[in-house]
């Protein structure tokens, strides 16, 4: 089935979204072996690029934790339900077979030296470079993915698998790895691997540079960069919401060129239009220093009950604390960036079917400001490490955190594999920032 079917599939509340398959293994040999292990397409490479040192084929060490049979969630101990082998690729090396340069070593070569190109906020960028961005989003809606989609519940009939795999394109692909990260696939529960818990700031930062990389191999452009929308700045709130840029608002409908440009919406229940709300109410900069003066990464419980008592910069980034102590969760900073988008005013907040795209959680990246937004956030999260010289040891260890988000859990649903850990490391690792990520700089 072709990517240009998904849409049509997606959108049906009932249906099962299993995995994301690399297209080197999604093949019933492949899934029989549960070996993940392609040969990338250079001369005499072997797989995982081994016989040129690239990388090599190792088994998916998982924490110790059972799967859950009864309700089928094969997120739990990614990717073990499906691969028990995968490319583990060297320093210098990246991608499902070792055969691109890793995120820091994306020089459009050999791979041979580190690279740091630094993102720029959006006010920085010309009506050309928005006019740019926003053919690369609408080509992106229309380019097939190197993913395939399973469909139905995990079984090990290979062939009902691979039957029921289908090829969306590259955006849909983005918006669907964030919904299923979100959701417990296939039954009526739901538990949330890319929220609320201490993975909610690693967890978006790969899928930044996952969906980049993506974008790049599209363009055949190892320089194209996201960029961030600083809503913090009053005067750079508007900024992207132009009829030429990501779509001007009136009456909450979003027109322009995105729209006109036949943009389309999956995983979401309100097909009707594309919305935003009028009149939001924005953190501030207080808020944000507030984040910054928070020296914890996490605190127990790990998740949306930690309140105004105690101090987690995760909780307060993603929504969950209040530095007034009072009402928590009403306006700190992340979530509500996707309330105002999507709800409007958070005291007067509308009918789910009236709410705008950004609202939902799950089915957020649908509106193509939620890369601005969390380009932002990771840059929040980057001068957080900058300022308390941090890395994978301040990410908490505790048995208490829920699955998805321990520190050695690999982060669901991406292949190649990352732990939560090994995101919580300065943005010079992966290639993005450098030192002019900044924020609170330009209060």
């Amino acid at each position: 089935m072709e990517y240009s079917a998904l849409l049509l599939i997606l959108v049906l509340v009932s249906l099962v979204v299993e995995a994301q398959i690399p297209l080197q293994c999604a093949n019933i040999e492949t899934l029989t072996s549960r070996t993940c292990c392609p040969v990338p397409d250079l001369p005499d490479a072997g797989p995982c690029g081994a016989n040129l040192g690239r990388g090599s084929c190792r088994p998916v060490a998982v924490p110790d934790s059972k799967f859950d049979a009864e309700q089928k969630d094969v997120r739990v101990n990614w990717p073990i339900q499906y691969f028990n082998s995968t490319c583990v690729c060297g320093e210098r090396f990246g991608g499902v077979d070792c055969g691109e340069c890793s995120y820091a070593y994306n020089d459009g070569g050999n791979c041979e030296r580190k690279t740091v190109l630094p993102r720029k906020s959006v006010a920085e960028l010309t009506d050309e470079d928005w006019r740019e961005y926003v053919a690369v989003l609408l080509r992106a809606q229309a380019f097939p993915s190197r993913y395939m989609v399973v469909t139905v519940n995990f079984t090990t009939d290979y062939q009902t698998l691979v039957d029921s795999m289908t090829r969306p394109s590259v955006y849909h692909m983005f918006v669907w790895v964030h919904y299923t990260a979100s959701n417990t696939p296939g039954i009526n529960s739901m538990h949330d691997m890319a929220h609320q818990g201490p993975g909610f700031p690693t967890w978006h930062r790969l899928l930044i540079l996952w969906f980049e990389r993506e974008l790049q191999v599209m363009l055949g452009d190892h320089l194209f960069r996201f960029h961030y929308w600083n809503w913090l700045d009053p005067t750079q709130r508007d900024v992207p919401f132009t009829p030429h840029r990501l779509g001007a608002t009136v009456d909450t409908i979003v027109t322009g060129d995105l729209v006109d440009g036949n943009w389309s919406l999956i995983c979401w229940f309100d097909k009707r239009n594309f919305t935003r709300p009028d009149n939001p109410v924005w953190p501030s900069y207080a808020d944000y220093q507030f984040a910054l003066s928070i020296k914890n990464y996490d605190v127990s419980p790990y998740n949306a009950l930690v309140k105004c008592t105690e101090e987690s910069y995760r909780s307060y980034m993603e929504g969950f604390l209040n530095e007034r102590g009072a009402d928590c969760g009403d306006d700190p900073m992340c979530s509500p960036i996707h309330n105002i988008l999507g709800l409007g005013n958070l005291t007067a907040r509308p009918t789910f079917l009236q709410t705008g795209v950004m609202g939902d959680g799950s089915a957020s990246p649908n509106d193509p400001i939620f890369i601005n937004h969390h380009t932002m956030v990771d840059c929040m999260l980057e001068e957080w490490i900058q300022k308390y010289q941090v890395g994978e040891e301040a990410y908490p260890t505790s048995r208490r955190i829920k699955y998805g988000h321990r520190a050695t859990d690999y982060i669901v649903p991406f292949i190649p594999v990352y732990q939560q850990k090994e995101m919580l490391v300065s943005a010079d690792n992966f290639g993005a920032f450098g030192t002019d990520c900044s924020v609170s700089a330009t209060a």
